[in-house]
């Protein structure tokens, strides 16, 4: 008896349904689909043919994004007419399969649509940490130093930030320098601690200090540094992914811009 799943998947690369823990269905499909048969004929030769396709505007905007992403499975699935997911499971990235698929230009206008939800997204989890972050500084005294963890942390964080504010994306400098800065957090909270996610790694530490400068009691120090440790990786971690949104982004839109461009006869002023 074969496996389910494993029939199920091979019956999706040939564009045909089949029901889950069906076995009727299964069965019915090796019957028609799949046999074993034997042949005395001598080795078939192979000749390979490299064929040059010209791409669209469109298509060729959807190949480069996926180069520059790194994510080579959906490349792959760009060259085939076989979709190995279906419509309720496509992925991450928005790829289909070329056979069945939408348009190259209605892809576009969905990848730029995405990538643009994903960047606001980005940002504001940013914001949201960093507020977290200004408000746990209400809690050091004066001449606090930090840990080791937390200075590990911060120099990352402080990498980081360096990176982003260089980088070369106006909107991405001008989004890092409104991030609040630790004088603000005695008015940010109470708004802090409802943000804090109690999911992630840390949150219960992070939530117990700013409890205790919600009730104007000082934590101790052990609590202090575990907290702000914890915050300060986690606002290293999304500026990281805030960052790779960023640079996603702006070769998408200037990707299309050039093209676009040379399309039309004009030069393109991003090169």
């Amino acid at each position: 008896a074969r496996d389910v799943q494993q029939i199920r998947q091979l019956a999706r690369m040939l564009q045909i349904s089949v029901g889950d823990e069906d076995y009727v269905q299964c069965q019915h499909f090796l019957d028609l689909f799949v046999r074993q048969n034997f042949s005395e004929l001598p080795e078939i030769p192979v000749k390979e043919h490299v064929i040059f396709v010209q791409h669209t505007l469109e298509e060729r905007v959807l190949y480069l994004q996926q180069e520059f992403d790194g994510n080579r499975r959906s490349l792959l699935q760009f060259c085939s007419h076989h979709c190995l997911r279906g419509s309720e499971d496509r992925d991450e990235d928005g790829a289909e399969a070329i056979g069945g698929g939408p348009s190259a230009k209605t892809s576009v206008l969905k990848l730029g649509e995405k990538k643009r939800k994903e960047h606001a997204k980005r940002q504001r989890d940013v914001l949201a940490e960093y507020q977290i972050l200004a408000a746990l500084a209400c809690g050091s005294k004066e001449g606090h130093k930090d840990g080791k963890a937390e200075a590990e942390a911060a120099f990352k964080l402080l990498q980081l930030e360096k990176e982003a504010s260089n980088s070369g994306y106006s909107d991405l400098r001008d989004f890092m320098r409104s991030l609040p800065q630790a004088s603000a957090g005695p008015g940010l909270v109470r708004t802090a601690l409802a943000a804090v996610d109690q999911s992630n790694a840390g949150s219960s530490a992070i939530a117990d200090v700013l409890r205790a400068i919600n009730r104007s009691a000082t934590p101790s120090l052990t609590q202090l540094r575990a907290a702000r440790a914890a915050q300060l990786g986690r606002c290293a971690t999304l500026l990281a992914k805030l960052l790779s949104a960023t640079r996603s982004l702006c070769f998408f839109e200037t990707t299309l811009s050039v093209l676009r461009g040379a399309d039309a006869g004009c030069d393109a002023p991003e090169c």
